[in-house]
């Protein structure tokens, strides 16, 4: 019987050293972070599914124009990026510089996508989870985004240049934000030129602010437009003499392209619509 406890004991023993090993031996990317990197795919997961997960900051800048990044997949060839689930932050530069990169996939859950995360990637597009609550400054500058699907309402913050130099030519701002940066999209100076944003939907609130994010693209000859709109009690929204069946039709601009609602008989004050016609272009 003794005999029987020891080896049970022992093969106890023996499977947690084997774990603990395993666990020693995951590359550290952060707090609880390990990745993977497998045919130009790079993934990042915790260590331990049971705890929240943030990557490290990789943003180095020894000098005020003079930055690098210092991430260990940084020059790996990674073509996309998978977050994975239980990642709530990532860090400074986390992919800052990675040219390669055209495509990411980002969890629920993720709360921070900081400064430089992403600048100087290569995406076009990407999908905001609606548990995000910042966006820091140049956090997609300098990349050819052109869409995404939406500003999640948690974030209250356009954040210095955080779409800087970016294609996104038409963003609509949710009611939830408080407060831009007058250099959201660009401007400053000669590097910090061409940004791109033609129609920027604000609500009546934010409207002076979002004219000062796109005055500086005016000022040099840039066309730029801020669109008011505004809710009503019941969700609709009215810009440009026209009522939007519910305020996620303007989420994205892509969105506004594609599907118009004109209301012919609405009361503007009640928002009640009484006769819709649709048409797509």
């Amino acid at each position: 019987m003794n005999k029987q406890i020891l080896i049970s004991a022992g093969i106890v023993f023996l499977s947690f050293n084997v774990m603990a090993e395993n666990e020693s031996t995951l590359p550290s990317c952060g707090d609880n972070c390990t990745y993977t990197i497998e045919n130009g795919t790079l993934t990042i997961m915790p260590i331990d599914s049971s705890k929240p997960a943030s990557t490290a900051s990789y943003l180095e800048c020894p000098t005020y124009t003079t930055c690098y990044s210092s991430a260990p997949w940084y020059g790996s060839g990674v073509t996309k990026v998978v977050v994975g689930d239980g990642i709530t932050s990532l860090g400074k530069g986390a992919f800052f510089l990675m040219r390669s990169v055209t495509s990411v996939d980002l969890p629920e859950g993720l709360q921070t996508i900081s400064q430089a995360s992403f600048e100087w990637t290569n995406i076009t597009s990407i999908d905001l989870p609606s548990t995000l609550t910042t966006l820091g400054p140049y956090a997609f500058a300098y990349s050819p985004l052109e869409s995404i699907n939406g500003i999640p309402a948690g974030v209250t913050t356009l954040d210095y240049r955080t779409f800087c130099n970016t294609n996104l030519q038409n963003l609509a701002i949710p009611d939830t934000v408080i407060t831009i940066s007058s250099e959201a999209f660009g401007g400053g100076d000669d590097y910090h030129s061409q940004a791109l944003i033609q129609n920027l939907y604000c609500p009546e609130t934010l409207k002076s602010q979002c004219q000062s994010a796109i005055q500086w693209q005016k000022d040099n000859g840039i066309d730029a437009n801020v669109i008011p709109y505004q809710k009503t009690p019941d969700g609709q929204v009215f810009y440009n003499n026209k009522w939007y069946a519910t305020a996620n039709d303007i989420t994205t601009g892509n969105h506004i392209k594609k599907r118009i609602y004109t209301v012919n008989e609405a009361d503007k004050v009640t928002g009640k619509v009484n006769r819709v016609s649709i048409k797509y272009r």
